[in-house]
């Protein structure tokens, strides 16, 4: 019997939208998703931290464009004749 596939980040925050939204509670969430009540309330700490993250700008996409300008002017730099492409610091 091989292990149950991994839930996807919207299958995770459906589960944990459905316990804020007090639908059902966590002790009956949880084992129907096959996870521990532990995990789903990790994932409601996570879900909340990455909402306050995208609400002060700092969210995956705004550090993406960071990212991505930087290599940006990593690749303009290694054009012009430097081609060693530096850590952020």
């Amino acid at each position: 019997m091989g292990k149950k596939p991994a839930l996807t980040p919207d299958q995770r925050a459906a589960l944990v939208l459905r316990m804020l939204s007090k639908e059902e509670p966590a002790a009956q969430i949880a084992p129907r998703a096959g996870i521990s009540e532990q995990t789903l309330y990790r994932w409601r700490e996570e879900f909340f931290s990455a909402r306050k993250l995208a609400l002060a700008g700092r969210g995956a996409e705004h550090d993406q464009v960071k990212e991505i300008g930087r290599l940006k002017s990593a690749v303009a730099q290694g054009a012009d004749g430097d081609h060693t492409i530096h850590q952020p610091q």
